[in-house]
């Protein structure tokens, strides 16, 4: 419902009215004759949750009485309804949005959302600190509270845990008092999920990379990746190179499938030189 009251003459009728909500009242009263109070009337015996008025306009007498008469809520906001529509749509599609919460730890790693997934005691927050202390950022250690805003996913931490990380024979630590606010961040968009697995010598791991696998989180397909973790791997520096490698896969570069193709044009090339001696 949209009124623009501003313009009203001596009599204190509206002169310029932009209605939207059916007029349940007297079919026969033209537009032009409805009076404030009727107006405002008609809309207070209506359930509505509250009216707001924008660009702290200052109620309007009729407004103020029959708000009291039908025990309505009036507020009031500085900002344009254009703004505060807008906010209050961001607003509620965040706190409206379906959530799960997921055991894991949720970085910010060159700008792009990472959710490290693994067994209790494998290595998740120990690869945290060392990313933190390269210039990384904690969003969330042990719960990960994922949100679905649209077709992204928001990752964040729950309040009572928010920069705190556990590290085993330490303890819980304040990130963001040992780190600064540098270290850590509110929330961020999930772009990689990352799992972490202990090494199994039996099970066969891709070495080129060409396959690309993707998990399902609220329906949203994340590219996934698979890192087996044994003694002495840098788990650090390899989430960094696959952020940074799915990051240009983002934008079409796919390394693994260049060095086949080069392989496979110099062995056809090879073929073609053999066939002509």
């Amino acid at each position: 419902m949209e009124l623009d009251l501003t313009k009203k003459s001596g009599t204190r009728r509206i002169t310029d009215l932009a209605v939207s909500w059916s007029w349940s009242g007297d079919k026969s009263t033209p537009v032009r004759q409805l009076t404030l109070e009727m107006i405002f009337d008609e809309l207070f015996s209506h359930k509505i949750p509250a009216l707001i008025y924008a660009r702290n306009i200052e109620p309007l007498p009729e407004c103020m009485e029959m708000a009291q008469k039908y025990g309505r809520t009036l507020l009031r906001t500085e900002h344009t309804s254009v703004e505060f529509t807008s906010m209050t749509i961001d607003f509620l599609n965040h706190e409206l949005a379906p959530m799960i919460t997921r055991h894991g730890v949720l970085m910010d790693v060159y700008g792009e959302g990472v959710l490290i997934l693994g067994d209790s005691g494998i290595g998740k927050s120990e690869t945290a600190i060392e990313l933190i202390k390269r210039g990384h950022r904690l969003v969330a250690d042990d719960a990960v509270e994922i949100r679905r805003i649209g077709d992204t996913l928001t990752g964040t931490a729950p309040e009572l845990i928010r920069h705190y990380l556990e590290v085993r024979g330490i303890g819980v630590v304040d990130i963001q008092k040992l780190f600064g606010m540098s270290g850590v961040k509110s929330a961020t968009q999930i772009d990689l999920v990352i799992q972490f697995e202990r090494w199994q010598d039996e099970k066969f791991y891709d070495r080129l990379g060409l396959d690309e696998a993707h998990t399902q989180i609220m329906g949203v397909p994340i590219p996934l990746l698979t890192i087996p973790v044994s003694a002495g791997r840098n788990l650090a520096g390899i989430v960094e190179l696959a952020v940074m490698n799915n990051r240009q896969k983002k934008y079409g570069i796919n390394s693994a499938r260049e060095f086949v193709e080069q392989i496979d044009s110099h062995i056809d090339h090879q073929a073609a030189q053999e066939k002509n001696r």
